[in-house]
C-alpha cells in the first residue's frame, strides 16, 4: 500500500473493527449521531466521485463491484 487512511502506531492497516471503534469515538465526543461507517464511507465516495469522478472514488474505495455501487440512486446520479 502507498498510504494508508487508517492505519496503526506500526504502520499496518487498522483492522475494520479499530476504525469502527474510533469512529464511533470520535463522533460521540463531538455529539453527533446517527453517522456509520457505511454512510460515512459514501459521504467519501461522494465527494471523491463529485471533485474527481466515479473511476478514481472507486479505485480509491477498492470497490471490488464497480463504480456503479458508488453512487447514489438518484435521478442526478443515473443522468451521469
Amino acid at each position: 500500500m502507498d498510504a494508508l487512511v487508517f492505519g496503526t502506531r506500526d504502520g499496518t492497516a487498522a483492522s475494520t473493527n479499530n476504525v469502527r471503534w474510533q469512529l464511533r469515538h470520535v463522533l460521540d465526543l463531538a455529539g453527533i449521531e446517527g453517522v456509520t461507517p457505511r454512510a460515512f464511507r459514501r459521504t467519501v465516495a461522494t465527494a471523491i466521485n463529485e471533485q474527481a469522478g466515479v473511476d478514481l472514488a472507486a479505485e480509491l474505495l477498492d470497490e471490488a463491484f464497480g463504480p456503479n455501487r458508488l453512487l447514489r440512486r438518484d435521478s442526478d446520479d443515473l443522468a451521469k
